[in-house]
């Protein structure tokens, strides 16, 4: 059964808090886990929730907030993790995360009266069954703790494993994992 996954991520609101750089997300739930899943707005336009075009979105910069809106196939069962990074790629890549928020959830088709005389009115609601908050308030930069004194370079790709509690590992490797979700970089324990 498909499930409705919003991701609401919060960029701190500190100094080069900002990046340009192409950051991906996955969920890890009780019954199963996500694929890595794009974070972007390209070129200013919504995801399929919100199609309409908005000015030319520049996701993940200081002080800021994007939401994204994902129709995953099976029901992860309740995310108990998150495995978020980016490929460290472009010029301002070091990039601080405030917080993640993860909320699954249903639609409902839903038939009302309206009008005179009344005829039925059909919608789908969306239903909310489950909030998730990953708190991180973590750099994932490598000048920065905790990829500052490891072997990540400016050519690796970084990724934060966290639990909505604690930032739980932290890993690096080469750009091109980023792209393959078949590769070991992506690959998450079931909690």
């Amino acid at each position: 059964m498909s499930k409705i996954y919003t991701v609401e991520v919060y960029t701190a609101d500190e100094k080069n808090a900002g990046t340009n750089a192409d950051v991906k997300i996955k969920l890890v739930g009780k019954a199963g886990q996500s694929g890595p899943l794009h974070l972007d707005h390209p070129d200013g336009t919504r995801t399929w929730f919100m199609p309409f075009k908005v000015g030319g979105t520049n996701d993940h910069e200081r002080d800021s907030d994007s939401t994204y809106y994902f129709n995953l196939d099976e029901d992860l069962g309740g995310v108990t993790k998150i495995l978020i990074g980016h490929n460290n790629k472009r010029s301002a890549a070091g990039w601080k995360v405030a917080k993640v928020v993860i909320t699954s959830g249903d639609y409902v088709s839903k038939t009302i009266k309206m009008g005179l005389p009344p005829k039925d009115f059909t919608f789908d609601d969306f239903v909310v069954t489950e909030t998730n908050v990953f708190t991180m308030n973590q750099w994932i930069a490598n000048d920065e703790p905790p990829f500052k004194d490891t072997e990540a370079g400016s050519s690796s790709a970084l990724l934060l494993l966290c639990s909505p509690s604690a930032v739980l590992e932290f890993r690096h490797g080469h750009r091109e994992w980023f792209d393959d979700e078949d590769n070991p970089f992506w690959k998450v324990m079931s909690s």
